[in-house]
């Protein structure tokens, strides 16, 4: 089996530092090694190389890089796509981002076209598009990308939230869609903990013996602040002493979102206590892990929820919001609460901080819980997908 994946994403600052470049990191890895140099790349010739490499090399098209011309790309992409591939003898094509990034050959190509699905929230969430005419094209794109996903010849969910959302939303057959979870690189995200790593990162961070922490972006579907006001019910003279670890230099940037998190945070009077670390490279993140005395997730809508995943394969005890995909990756190993509402979010934060049993418990619970999102599970339910795409073509 010749399969071509679609790195784009990698190309990208938007994607390759959230979800979507951690699976492509993460599925080139799984497949490089049963494949082999029949897992080749698909790549933009002049945009920054992927910081993950497929064994069989490169299939390169030419992309314009002009700034003006981006919302355009996924028209010059498919084009490009589409003419480099004419007579290419692979079996599969990968596309792993289905909006800016979605490419369908077509009936007449022996090429079969398998897409990643993470999550809809460019429809769910338009909002995070621009503005006027810019966002205007954007739009364009991520409704041709939606209707490009009924082309395809199969389609891989990553949780069965998104399965049943883009049934729900795109009309999508139930029958065309394959649930595979994804899983973790375990070489960073466990519990072998790098002592100079963490000693190096608590100095860094000027970090107590014991903190909350929080992973992710500030997008307002993260919720950030019913963490905020949870936190700041923790008014306990103990409880002011535990600071609260915001990772990831998203908060500390420009945008509306970021801005609506530092006015909460003013506006409840707990910037004293809050720790914004900027952009830190997995091993930190990894150490930040071990370290937390837990890892609260208030987000309201993801396709899959890979903090959680990461925070309990390092043992860090999980709080996260009932809602989405977030119970189908913690499971009984975390504290699930009602999206939104701080005040439990607080008593269950109170409790990991206050019952040193509840919280080995936890730790105990997510090691097992992590363990079940192994690479062979991923690799298989990949596979398959493929196996299935080319089935249904014969």
């Amino acid at each position: 089996m010749n399969v071509l994946i679609d790195l784009r994403p990698l190309q990208s600052p938007e994607y390759a530092r959230r979800g979507i470049g951690t699976y492509a990191r993460n599925l080139v890895r799984v497949l490089g090694s049963p494949l082999g140099r029949n897992l080749t790349a698909l790549v933009a010739s002049n945009f920054p190389s992927p910081d993950a490499h497929a064994p069989g090399g490169t299939v390169a098209f030419y992309r314009p890089r002009l700034r003006k011309l981006a919302p355009f790309y996924f028209i010059f992409d498919r084009a490009a796509i589409r003419a480099k591939l004419r007579g290419a003898a692979f079996d599969i094509l990968h596309v792993l981002e289905p909006f800016r990034h979605a490419v369908a050959l077509g009936a007449r190509s022996r090429i079969r076209t398998v897409c990643t699905v993470h999550d809809l929230i460019p429809l769910v969430f338009p909002e995070r598009c621009a503005g006027g005419v810019r966002g205007r094209i954007w739009n364009l794109g991520v409704k041709s990308g939606a209707a490009a996903l009924g082309r395809v010849s199969r389609i891989i969910a990553i949780s069965r939230f998104t399965k049943q959302d883009v049934m729900n939303k795109l009309g999508v057959d139930d029958s065309k869609i394959s649930v595979v979870y994804q899983s973790y690189n375990k070489s960073i995200f466990n519990m072998n903990n790098d002592n100079i790593v963490s000693a190096a990162v608590r100095a860094r961070l000027r970090l107590p013996e014991r903190f909350i922490m929080y992973a992710g972006g500030v997008d307002r579907r993260k919720d950030l602040p019913t963490l905020l006001r949870a936190f700041s019910r923790l008014s306990a003279a103990a409880e002011k002493n535990v600071p609260l670890v915001i990772t990831g230099g998203e908060i500390l940037g420009r945008g509306a979102a970021a801005r609506e998190v530092r006015r909460e945070i003013a506006r409840l009077g707990i910037g004293g206590r809050i720790i914004a670390t900027g952009h830190v490279i997995e091993e930190e993140l990894a150490a930040l892990y071990r370290l937390a005395a837990c890892m609260v997730f208030p987000s309201i809508y993801e396709g899959f929820g890979l903090p959680p995943l990461e925070a309990m394969a390092c043992g860090a005890p999980v709080i996260a919001a009932d809602a989405s995909s977030l119970p189908e990756v913690v499971g009984n190993a975390g504290v699930l609460f009602p999206p939104g509402d701080d005040a439990a979010c607080a008593d269950a934060v109170r409790r990991v901080l206050d019952d040193g049993a509840h919280s080995a418990r936890l730790h105990a619970a997510g090691l097992v819980q992590a363990a079940k999102f192994s690479d062979d599970s991923f690799l298989e339910g990949t596979l398959s997908a493929y196996r299935t795409a080319l089935e249904i073509a014969r």
